[in-house]
């Protein structure tokens, strides 16, 4: 049995204002709420409210989302964060598909996205914040005139195209954190436990190219186009994210992806894909242009996923690289980590700590279906959360 939702966060549950020097009741403790953290679920009264910000909290529900043991509730893309209220002593299983790079409607041009899944205990009520990516824009011009495709929601960078050479955002990555708020901040980012890679926009000049797909640990490298008397000059390629930075743009490394954002074009070319770190931007140098690389999926507790030293510092976890095959280096400082794990990029193929087989990916729309044999995710973003105990 499955259910569909919907919801925007911050319609389903309102915005408050709390003076700092209240209290609250947080088990057998009472805390004042200056000391509250972020994403932390407090009682004051009979209500509940968790802290988003400085002095901003949003009113809970007194319940969890219950769900009957295998009962799934599906999220669909909204443009904003979406919650799923987790209940003590339940186990649930999270899937996340990553956004398609734009031009995936013309001869599959975008990078696909990627595909990660887990099992997750939950000991207390806990808000799972869902935030699913947007597919890339590819749009046609004519003439001279400029098209700006601007960045995707949840991290695809920016693509940018004219009348010969049109350039795609890249699909932004799907995600779960624990705290809340605008997707791009810093203080909501950290707290991903969660992510699905989305893949890089492409580009075209006269020849097509092909957006990098979004990647398990590490995104596929974006291709490129030639037309002129350069065609023969080495050249770079847009890169994937990977474990412990972003893809390298092309020209100079001044288009990299970062974490959580796939690298904005400077000019006729195409959007790297978001995820754990987002892929880097392809470049228009007069006689060749390049799409853009896929962003890097990851989930707390996939061995050989690199975590971050903690949530008040994004450097990858000391000792720790793409691929390690040392557990600890994975888990989040959340505190939540998930078993079970399966990671399929968008090109179809299964990672363990390595790149391994082709491996059927999931088809969302059908909990019973998959994609076929090297295929990838090209739309919105998706998640499914299922009960299994």
């Amino acid at each position: 049995m499955s259910r569909v939702f919907g919801r925007i966060f911050l319609a389903a549950i309102f915005l408050i204002l709390m003076v700092t020097s209240g209290q609250a009741a947080s088990g057998n403790q009472t805390m004042k709420l200056k000391d509250v953290t972020l994403g932390k679920i407090v009682v004051v009264g009979n209500l509940e409210f968790v802290k988003v910000g400085d002095n901003k909290y949003l009113a809970l529900r007194s319940a969890c989302d219950e769900l009957d043991v295998g009962e799934s509730v599906t999220f669909e893309y909204t443009g904003g964060p979406q919650v799923f209220f987790a209940c003590a002593g339940n186990t649930y299983k999270i899937e996340l598909w990553g956004a398609g790079g734009g031009g995936s409607e013309v001869a599959s041009r975008g990078g696909q996205g990627g595909y990660v899944s887990g099992q997750i205990a939950m000991t207390t009520m806990q808000g799972l914040y869902i935030y699913l990516g947007e597919k890339g824009v590819y749009k046609t011009s004519t003439g001279g005139n400029t098209l700006n495709h601007l960045a995707t929601y949840n991290g695809g960078g920016k693509g940018q195209g004219n009348g010969w050479s049109q350039g795609a955002s890249g699909g932004g990555a799907s995600d779960v954190r624990t705290i809340g708020g605008v997707w791009s901040s810093e203080e909501s980012l950290v707290s991903r436990i969660m992510v699905a890679s989305g893949g890089g926009g492409y580009s075209v000049y006269g020849y097509g190219s092909k957006g990098g797909y979004g990647g398990g640990l590490v995104g596929g490298n974006g291709s490129r186009s030639c037309g002129g008397s350069g065609c023969d000059r080495p050249i770079t390629i847009a890169t994937g994210g990977t474990q412990i930075a972003g893809g390298d743009g092309i020209s100079g490394g001044i288009q990299n992806g970062s974490f959580g954002c796939g690298g904005n074009v400077g000019a006729n070319s195409g959007g790297g894909g978001g995820g754990w770190y987002g892929g880097g931007a392809g470049r228009d140098l007069g006689y060749y242009v390049g799409s853009g690389g896929g962003g890097s999926s990851y989930i707390s507790g996939h061995t050989g996923c690199v975590g971050i030293t903690s949530l008040t510092d994004t450097t990858p976890k000391a000792d720790c690289d793409t691929g390690t095959t040392h557990h600890d280096c994975s888990l989040s400082p959340t505190g939540y980590s998930f078993t079970d794990t399966v990671m399929i990029d968008g090109a179809g193929y299964g990672w363990t700590s390595e790149r391994g087989e082709l491996v059927p990916m999931p088809n969302p729309a059908d909990s019973n279906s998959y994609y076929g044999s090297g295929v990838g995710h090209a739309g919105n973003g998706v998640a499914r959360i299922t009960r299994l105990i």
